[in-house]
This record gives structure tokens, C-alpha cells and sequence, in this order.
């Protein structure tokens, strides 16, 4: 899955950021096919078909992609794969 750089989140946060995405993949799928999603705190705060404007976008509202968003391309593909 594509994801943008950043540190290591601690295993407690990769272990919640692993959980959400296994739970609402489906749902997120449903709604947002072949985007890239941005979550923070289990909430979807943007979403775009092009990982540099969605980027931009977080910036553009305060937001910093490298430190506390989690983004993931949201795919049928990706979905077979998880599988």
C-alpha cells in the first residue's frame, strides 16, 4: 500500500492503524475506490485520486502528512491482496 513517509509509529499505533484499516477497508472501499485516504484518529480527513494534491491539501489545512495522518491507497486490487 502506498504510504507517505514519516517515522515508525510505536507498535501500540501501528497495532490501532493496522485494526482500523483491517475493519473499515471494505467501507472505505465502498466509498472512496482507487483514492488515496487519509486518516487521523480513526477519522477520514481527506481524500483525492492524486497523493500529491491530497498532500497539499492537508497542508493547505494545518495539517502534517509526515507526522500524525495515515494514507493509504484504497484499491480493489489492494483488497484482493490483503485477502
Amino acid at each position: 500500500m502506498a504510504t507517505v513517509l514519516r517515522p515508525k509509529p510505536s507498535v501500540d499505533e501501528a497495532r490501532r492503524l493496522r485494526e482500523f484499516w483491517d475493519e473499515h477497508y471494505e467501507q472505505l472501499l465502498h466509498e472512496y475506490p482507487d483514492k488515496y485516504v487519509a486518516v487521523q484518529d480513526g477519522e477520514v480527513v481527506s481524500v483525492n485520486d492524486d497523493l500529491a494534491l491530497l498532500v497539499y491539501d492537508l497542508r493547505d489545512r494545518g495539517l502534517d502528512a509526515s507526522r500524525d495522518i495515515d494514507i493509504q491507497f484504497v484499491s480493489e486490487r489492494m483488497a484482493r491482496l490483503l485477502l
